[in-house]
């Protein structure tokens, strides 16, 4: 499991690099006039969030089927509660280019979802077997 988190963490930061110069250059040039003061924040929340729920992933991935769904429900809940929270405390510090900051912060969560999912399902396949045996014991 360390390795896998190991590979994880990696692919996560290697995402929010891209992430971040992207919508960095953005923000900086075309979009200057939107730049929002929590944009740096946001990577720091996204990686300890998805970090975090792909622990709790991973370690319920080793049960069985039931655990593993319980599991990925409560990491979601635990991921909406914690960027509603960001959201939340973010617009109360700093209001302005609050829509910018919103639809920046949708956007993260949708891409970061997508790597979450897609990271998950791929240990899911790659270890079927183990994880089925487990499941059938």
């Amino acid at each position: 499991m360390k390795l896998e988190l190991k590979k994880f963490t990696y692919k996560l930061i290697l995402l929010s690099i891209i992430l971040l110069i992207v919508s960095g250059t953005m923000f900086f040039t075309i979009l200057e006039k939107y730049y929002f003061s929590a944009f740096p924040f946001s990577f720091i929340v996204f990686i300890i969030v998805s970090l975090y729920s792909h622990y709790i992933l991973l370690k319920a991935a080793k049960n069985n089927q039931t655990q593993f769904n319980t599991a990925f429900m409560l990491s979601f809940i635990l991921k909406i509660f914690a960027y509603s929270l960001f959201v939340g405390v973010s617009l109360f510090l700093d209001k302005t280019n609050y829509i910018a900051f919103i639809i920046t912060t949708m956007g993260f969560y949708i891409v970061y979802t997508v790597f979450d999912v897609v990271q998950i399902l791929a240990y899911i396949n790659k270890n079927k077997n183990d994880i089925e045996i487990k499941i059938q014991s």
